[in-house]
Order: C-alpha cells, then sequence, then structure tokens
C-alpha cells in the first residue's frame, strides 16, 4: 500500500513586506521550519445551537469568515531568521552601509513601533518645508505620509533618504529643532507590516499565503543547547498554489547557547552597550516572548466580506525570564529595592561576523521564586520589561550578509 510523505520542513519568506496588503510579496529566503504548515482556519456558523431549527439540513450551515493561521518553530536559529521575524513583529528597521563590521556584512537594528525621534532640523519659523529631518526614516515607506501630532496635520511626501524625507508637500507646521520632531510618527504604528509566506507540504505540493502577519514570537536558550525561536502567523486566508521556485538557503551560522554572553546593569548609548557585570557563567536559560495582541473586530470589518483585513494591534505584551544559579541576596535585592536595570543578550557565531544582540534599554524584576533546595539554588527571575524616554523598551542588533529587511 502507497503510504503519503507529510511536510517537507521548508518554508520561504519575503524579505518585504507587501507593497498592498494581501498582494504577494517576492519569495526570497528559505530555512528548515519544524513546525506545522500553515492551514485555512474557517469560522463556520450552523443551526445547531438555536431551539426549535432543523440542524440537520444541508443548507443551515455555512462559511461567516476565515483566515489562515500556522506556527513557527526553529530549533536552530539563524541571523536572518531572528531578523526577519522580528522585523515583522515589531514593524521597525534600519540598516547600515556594508562592510561593516567585515567585508559584505551589515549591521541591522530593529526595535519596535512607534519610534521617538530625537534630532531634527526644521525650520522652525512656520516657513513651508519641503524637506524634513530627522534623525531615523528607516520605519517609513519609500514614499508616503507622516503625521504632526500636536496639530492633527497630515503631509506627503514622495522620496526619502537615511535621515531625511523629500518631496514634501510644503509643510506650514511650525516644527522647532528638537522640539516637535518626536512628534512625527510611522503612519501605521499599530499595523502590522504583512509578509508572504511559502510553504512546502511535500516534494510537489507546495501553498503560498499572502497577507501574512507576526503575531507572536519568542527567542530562547538552553545550557548545551542553541538558541532557538518559535511563534505564530496569521493571515488573510489567500493562498494559491505558485510555481515559483525554491529560493537558496541563506548559508549562515547558527547561534548556539555556549557562545551567548548575558550582561546586565551596563551603559546603553543607543549603538554600544558597555560595563555592567557578566552574569553568563550563572544563567541556566532565558527567555524572551513578545506577542501582538490583535482583537478580531479590528480585522473582520463591515463590507470586508469574510476574508481578514489587516491586523492592527491593540497592545504588545512582552517577557523576560532568566533561570540563574545563585549565591547570596544580590538578586533579590534586585526585587526588594526595585533596581532600574538594562540588560544584554550577545548572541555571537562565527569568527564573531554573524551574530545578534538582545538590548533591553529598562526593565524592574518582579518575582524571583526559589527552587533546587538540594545541590545548586536556582531563581527563576521575571522580568517587567519597561519603556525607556530614549531607547524604547527592546532593540535587536543582527550582523549578517543579508541587504535589506522591510523598507531597509
Amino acid at each position: 500500500m502507497a503510504t503519503k510523505r507529510g511536510f517537507s520542513g521548508w518554508r520561504c519568506l519575503s524579505k518585504l513586506e507587501e507593497a498592498a496588503y494581501n498582494g504577494a510579496a517576492a519569495i526570497a529566503t528559505t530555512f528548515r521550519n519544524a513546525a506545522d504548515p500553515i492551514n485555512l482556519v474557517a469560522e463556520i456558523e450552523d443551526g445547531t445551537t438555536l431551539v426549535g431549527t432543523a440542524a440537520e439540513e444541508a443548507n443551515a450551515q455555512q462559511v461567516l469568515a476565515y483566515h489562515s493561521e500556522g506556527p513557527e518553530d526553529l530549533p536552530r536559529l539563524r541571523p536572518n531568521e531572528a531578523a526577519l521575524y522580528l522585523a515583522f513583529l515589531w514593524g521597525n528597521v534600519s540598516q547600515s552601509p556594508v562592510d561593516e563590521p567585515a567585508s559584505t556584512y551589515y549591521t541591522h537594528t530593529i526595535s519596535p513601533f512607534p519610534k521617538t525621534f530625537t534630532e531634527g532640523a526644521q525650520d522652525g519659523s512656520g516657513v513651508a518645508l519641503t524637506t524634513i529631518t530627522v534623525n531615523d526614516t528607516g520605519s517609513f515607506p519609500s514614499s508616503g505620509s507622516i503625521v504632526v501630532e500636536s496639530s492633527g496635520n497630515t503631509w506627503t511626501y514622495s522620496g526619502k533618504t537615511a535621515v531625511t524625507f523629500t518631496g514634501v508637500n510644503s509643510c506650514t507646521d511650525n516644527i522647532p529643532d528638537n522640539t516637535g520632531v518626536h512628534r512625527l510618527q510611522p503612519d501605521r504604528d499599530y499595523l502590522l507590516p504583512s509578509f508572504s509566506v511559502l510553504d512546502y507540504i511535500g516534494a510537489a505540493n507546495k501553498r503560498q499565503w499572502d497577507g501574512c502577519m507576526m503575531q507572536r514570537f519568542e527567542l530562547s536558550g538552553d545550557r548545551k543547547g542553541w538558541v532557538r525561536a518559535s511563534g505564530r502567523i496569521i493571515g488573510s486566508g489567500t493562498y494559491d498554489a505558485p510555481e515559483t521556485a525554491r529560493s537558496a538557503e541563506i548559508s549562515e551560522v547558527y547561534l548556539k547557547m555556549g557562545d551567548v554572553t548575558i550582561t546586565i546593569g551596563g551603559t546603553f548609548t543607543g549603538h554600544t552597550f558597555s560595563g555592567g557585570t557578566n552574569i553568563s557563567a550563572n544563567v541556566r536559560s532565558f527567555r524572551y516572548s513578545c506577542e501582538n495582541q490583535i482583537p478580531d473586530e479590528l480585522v473582520y470589518l463591515p463590507s470586508g466580506g469574510k476574508q481578514m483585513g489587516r491586523a492592527e494591534r491593540l497592545q504588545r505584551r512582552q517577557s523576560l525570564q532568566l533561570a540563574v544559579e545563585f549565591d547570596d541576596g544580590t538578586e533579590a535585592a534586585y526585587v526588594t529595592s526595585q533596581t532600574n536595570l538594562n540588560l544584554l543578550i550577545s548572541m555571537t557565531g562565527a569568527t564573531g561576523s554573524y551574530g545578534m544582540k538582545l538590548i533591553f534599554p529598562q526593565f524592574k524584576f518582579n518575582t524571583m521564586p526559589i527552587s533546587g533546595g538540594t545541590g545548586v539554588l536556582l531563581q527563576t527571575m521575571d522580568a517587567g520589561i519597561q519603556y525607556h524616554a530614549t531607547y524604547g523598551s527592546v532593540m535587536a542588533q543582527v550582523i549578517n550578509k543579508q541587504t535589506g529587511y522591510l523598507h531597509a
């Protein structure tokens, strides 16, 4: 008897977000996914819960709404995969010039929306502006609009450089230097960027899903293991069986827990993290998770039909947990004194050229229950991630040879 073989484990993603929601973006990167494929989820309504209805009639059941949904499971994580998923999860990315830190390498800084702009060179006199300079335009599309929150005015622009919006349609708002620039916010603060996913279900069976968004993502690592990741992808439910060939798998190193260094209480300048205490030898494991809360009423709209629209989040939930060995009261004092801390988790690959840094500019520990009464004492340290006024709540710096994510 013939047997049917299951999921091949290959998954392909677009590196850039879709130009228009639910429109296919070019598939550009391939990696191995250990989870199940993405599937279509239908919301079916019938009459079985209505008293006195003929629930067994053929016309008493129908699909009212549908979407796509599937897990992501990466037992071994590479920098490119981390950059892709964090960019789609958080929605903001900027890119350094090539050759940093070595030939053909790029450094990508990824942080959540909304981004606070701290520098600018505005006219400040009310004269109509056709260019607006800010700290970083990386989170904005190549053309679009900016909103001045104080006035409520929206100004379109037709181009951008790394720090300047160009082709602005004569902005007449008074935006003094270093005063009101932080009021410029992307016009999609709460809208998640959408991307396309191509699943290889079998040797010849493939399915491309458009309108996909990252609802949840987690990074973690344990001693003697790989840095790993997991998450959940949701989408509009649109799919087809394209003829697209599988793109080449990116040749990067996998990140190992044995190469991870963890530093607490250092100095972070927005680009570099220095000083602090290296606690790597005491850490048994770490776990960071982030979830975009997306209520159904924000994606299924009147006149939208059965299909899910573009997801809009209400808020973002983040958590950070460290399991550490201890021999004194240092960790407990972090809780009782509610000490302001920061943390660097540095994941370095071969020769230091590939790698990733996960940075938390400000947090406080909430609980530290003790376990392991015999032998090594352990504390599971749960942190409340806070929003730093200058550097935000979390940041990732990824080093690899890939040229761009999202709008970069």
